[in-house]
């Protein structure tokens, strides 16, 4: 009996088995949790991307659909007559104003910036269409005999 008590046991114990496998887990549950972390952090910068990204999409659809639909309206007030098209640019032009309001989102949020000054000479263009745009409509109640009193003070004080 004594030589089994002196013979010693070759290979790993159970109890440092057992240390070995805690230790590991450990460390394995230690970068599961880092990585865990760092995924949850990036998903939550691309959501908050993402949110920009439609917000500022959404405007300049905002500030491009209120240009286009001045220009739609002045095309069809000139192909139609039709005083509802010249009512409804107005409308747009004064009460609605959406490049307008899209405009001071955009200088709110990027003043000074490269794109913003962009933003700001393709409305100054938009408004030198308008005065085109007053000129063809002038034009247009001219051709028609219309009575140049009940239109807009814009389209009266067109010089042709």
């Amino acid at each position: 009996m004594k030589a089994e008590k002196t013979k010693k046991a070759e290979g790993l114990s159970l109890k440092k088995l057992n240390y070995l496998i805690s230790i590991l887990t450990l460390i394995i549950s230690t970068v599961l949790l880092i990585a865990s972390y760092m995924t949850a952090n990036r998903y939550s910068t691309v959501q908050s991307n993402t949110k920009n990204y439609i917000f500022w999409q959404q405007t300049a659809e905002q500030l491009q659909f209120g240009s286009d639909y001045l220009t739609e309206e002045v095309r069809s007030f000139s192909v139609t007559g039709d005083k509802v098209h010249l009512n409804n640019y107005f409308e747009e032009a004064t009460i609605t104003k959406q490049r307008d309001k899209a405009l001071e989102t955009i200088k709110k949020h990027l003043e000074g910036t490269e794109a913003c000054e962009h933003l700001e000479l393709a409305m100054e263009k938009s408004v030198e269409l308008m005065e085109r745009e007053y000129y063809s409509m002038r034009l247009k109640v001219e051709a028609n005999g219309y009575d140049l009193s009940t239109f807009p003070q814009e389209i009266r004080d067109v010089k042709l």
